[in-house]
């Protein structure tokens, strides 16, 4: 569990660049949908977030977690991106979008994930 939460701080990290007028940021580690997909097809989720399966595995939920928390801190104040989904609503929102656009990054489902929302 240290290993995770040091994870997201470190990845968390990364995407902060300054001020929000000059928000700009490179990805390090952007996982694809296929590997998005292997990860999730490998883990159990479990209420209020939890998930457990292979280090790897975790890793790439945790890299989703951390964008949707940049995004919530940059794009919306701090407010809530999902809007009304829990982060296990999203994570099958974005399998299933995946499924159907296997040559897209990771980052394109969550932005398409927040223009709906």
């Amino acid at each position: 569990m240290k290993q995770i939460l040091m994870a997201v701080l470190v990845i968390g990290g990364l995407v902060w660049s300054g001020e929000a007028e000059a928000f700009t940021f490179k990805t390090y580690g952007l996982p694809t949908c296929g590997e998005y997909l292997g990860a999730y097809g490998k883990i159990t989720l479990a209420d209020k977030g939890a998930a457990d399966g292979p280090p790897m595995a975790l890793l790439t939920l945790t890299w989703m977690s951390s964008y949707l928390s940049a995004y919530n801190n940059m794009a919306v104040g701090g407010g809530d991106v999902l809007a009304g989904m829990t982060i296990n609503d999203a994570r099958g929102w974005v399998a299933s979008w995946c499924r159907d656009n296997p040559p897209k990054d990771l980052i394109d489902a969550l932005d398409t994930l927040f223009s709906r929302q």
